[in-house]
């Protein structure tokens, strides 16, 4: 289910899209977290949390 709302988001109403935005980040954070301590060791996960939500 996650995969299609990544990849056919664009096919969505605007209302539908607006609303998977929560499913969507509650989806991706964890992997951008993962990805964040790959690349900053020394970066723990709130603060990983605090970048990715900034971006």
């Amino acid at each position: 289910m996650n995969g299609l709302l990544i990849g056919e988001l664009d096919q969505l109403p605007e209302e539908e899209r607006k609303a998977s935005h929560p499913a969507r980040r509650e989806y991706l954070a964890p992997l951008w977290t993962h990805v964040l301590a790959g690349v900053g060791p020394g970066l723990d996960t709130s603060e990983a949390k605090i970048v990715i939500i900034a971006v």
